[in-house]
């Protein structure tokens, strides 16, 4: 179950569409991360602890690979 209580979850606004809702957000990611904003670019976030229990050393070891190989973005935020 998500702990986080309803009234926290971002929820579709009225009238808007999924795909144009995702777009915003991620060009919203992007600007506060400070990177390039390309909507065709693949963007991966992972939130959460930065723990070896979490998988997070497993981020670290293929993101230079990922970012090398791929067309993407990496963001990874959370208490270390």
């Amino acid at each position: 179950p998500n702990p986080m209580p309803d009234e926290e979850r971002v929820k579709l606004p009225e009238g808007e569409v999924l795909h144009e809702f995702k777009a915003k957000a991620k060009a919203i990611v992007q600007e506060r991360f400070g990177l390039e904003q390309n909507p065709h670019l693949t963007l991966m976030v992972f939130v959460g602890r930065w723990s070896h229990q979490k998988g997070v050393d497993l981020i670290a070891d293929v993101a230079e690979w990922l970012v090398t190989t791929h067309p993407c973005q990496i963001v990874v935020v959370g208490p270390v």
